[in-house]
């Protein structure tokens, strides 16, 4: 039962409800549509190279079977921070914040005890909340963006 309620809070919160609000609050934000990463070749580097890192941290628990998942889980936190450090902007930051909470999740998978139903609510919960006051945020700077005046010589 914990099972098919787990899979359902993915499919319906993770899934359909938090990627509806992001492309509603991101829809009309020019800054949404630019690169999450630097475009250089440092930057790359430095993605591939924690990408690579996190899959051996992971595979040293090769004797279990979880071991992938626990490379999934490193890897996805690692590019996230890379995120943090290397992009400003409001929007970036929010989907960066939002890649550390599904490494959060994935790794709560490696439990070998579930969570009581109310703490995945909660979890839940908080996940919604993020992304509601994330979106209400990015939302607020595209507004500050537009009620400002030009500062171009003329």
């Amino acid at each position: 039962m914990h099972v098919i309620l787990a899979g359902l809070e993915v499919l319906l919160v993770r899934a359909l409800l938090v990627p509806y609000l992001l492309h509603r609050a991101l829809h009309k934000n020019r800054q949404a549509r630019m690169s999450l990463m630097p475009s250089n070749l440092f930057a790359w580097g430095v993605a591939i190279t924690l990408i690579i890192l996190a899959f051996k941290f992971g595979d040293g628990a090769r004797g279990d079977v979880r071991a992938l998942t626990l490379g999934v889980a490193a890897a996805t936190a690692m590019i996230a921070f890379l995120i943090l450090a290397t992009n400003h902007e409001p929007s970036a930051q929010l989907v960066a914040v939002l890649f550390m909470e599904n490494a959060l999740a994935l790794f709560e998978s490696l439990l070998p005890e579930p969570w009581p139903l109310p703490v995945h609510l909660a979890v839940s919960g908080v996940y919604i909340l993020t992304v509601a006051v994330g979106s209400w945020l990015v939302r607020e700077d595209v507004a500050a963006s537009h009620d400002e005046p030009s500062r171009q010589v003329p």
